[in-house]
């Protein structure tokens, strides 16, 4: 298994492990407030989640219902969901590293899977938020070539001087039957002097699986993809960034 560089200052500002499921029929919110008893020390800041649907007719009508909850760490820098739907576990900056992240949805999802009883993952994601600022030339400009394999090809005719973009890759990988979902945009930078860039990576797999060891198998595949994705996509002058 080929290892890949861990940066001392990676630009992760999100990690998200997410599992949809199939719940038994007689499945309710109730059981959801298990896992909040089993996780209230740790994640003792709780709110309720909630869906919108509606139709558009002559009259546009919405209601609103009550999925589940979101918990969250006293510094907010952990959060996990809890829904009729599924799971999910979150990890902000500072990004402490896989083998904690992975570990620690572990637990979490052990509490979920004992408080709900899932028979059956319908659909396992790992995404990766990264904030890349990218410094300014003294003249003001930037050659995003520079810093990024990924960039939008513009005409010869036009001017070169690109300055906000938007890129959405949908891509199978067959090898490890899943799908990667790249999102790569220009946002707004909190300091004149950078360019500030998302970078956005989601490796998912939609098949039925059980919910026992092989979707922490099927996790690592993802994983490493992932960082596969994210070497390919960033050059050399990049990476001197996060050293």
């Amino acid at each position: 298994m080929k290892e890949f560089t861990l940066y001392p200052q990676a630009p992760i500002t999100e990690a998200i492990i997410d599992f949809q499921v199939q719940l038994p029929e007689n499945s309710n919110l109730d059981q959801l407030l298990r896992v909040r008893d089993f996780t209230k020390t740790d994640y003792p800041v709780q709110q309720s989640l909630e869906q919108i649907s509606g139709q558009i007719g002559q009259v546009v009508s919405l209601e609103k219902s009550h999925v589940g909850y979101q918990f969250s760490n006293a510094d907010n820098k952990q959060v996990f969901r809890a829904t009729l739907r599924g799971f999910s576990f979150h990890r902000l900056a500072p990004y402490s590293g896989w083998a904690l992240f992975k570990n620690e949805a572990h637990r979490l999802w052990t509490i979920y899977k004992k408080s709900l009883t899932p028979f059956m993952i319908k659909r396992v994601s790992l995404r990766y938020v990264n904030h890349l600022n990218l410094p300014l030339q003294i003249d003001g400009s930037l050659n995003f070539q520079d810093y990024l394999t990924v960039v939008p090809p513009v005409p010869t005719s036009i001017s070169q001087g690109v300055s906000s973009y938007l890129i959405q890759l949908l891509l199978p990988q067959p090898e490890i039957e899943s799908m990667l979902m790249l999102n790569h945009a220009v946002v707004e930078s909190p300091n004149p002097d950078f360019v500030s860039v998302v970078l956005d990576i989601e490796i998912y797999h939609e098949k039925d699986m059980d919910n026992g060891q092989q979707v922490w198998d099927i996790l690592e595949l993802c994983r490493n993809r992932k960082n596969q994705v994210f070497e390919e996509c960033i050059t050399d002058q990049t990476r001197e960034l996060f050293k």
